[in-house]
């Protein structure tokens, strides 16, 4: 029973930190911004509203446009083939923001 297993609270500390995807392709970054959030420590990015909450549009920096992908206002890699992130891309655009000690 899932209520009786430890790795249950593990959902409640993600799911604070969880915001709504903007679609199906930014699934990831959408997981992205809630393991930040959910970690609560030191991060690299401030959100645009200078709050402790990290928005999708808050994960993409310097580091993660050179090592992830490309996105500017008129093109976003992210809805170029294959679609969204893979596993890779997603553990890069985390270790572009939470130091060392969170791994």
């Amino acid at each position: 029973c899932l209520h009786r297993d430890n790795t249950a609270n593990d959902f409640f500390l993600l799911e604070n930190g969880l915001d709504t995807q903007y679609n199906q392709d930014y699934c990831a970054v959408a997981s992205v911004a809630a393991v930040i959030n959910s970690l609560q420590g030191p991060r690299s990015t401030a959100s645009k509203d200078n709050i402790n909450f990290l928005m999708q549009e808050d994960v993409f920096n310097d580091c993660t446009l050179k090592t992830v992908v490309y996105r500017d206002d008129s093109f976003d890699g992210i809805f170029a083939y294959p679609f969204g992130l893979t596993m890779e891309q997603t553990k890069t655009m985390l270790q572009c923001h939470l130091s060392d000690s969170h791994w």
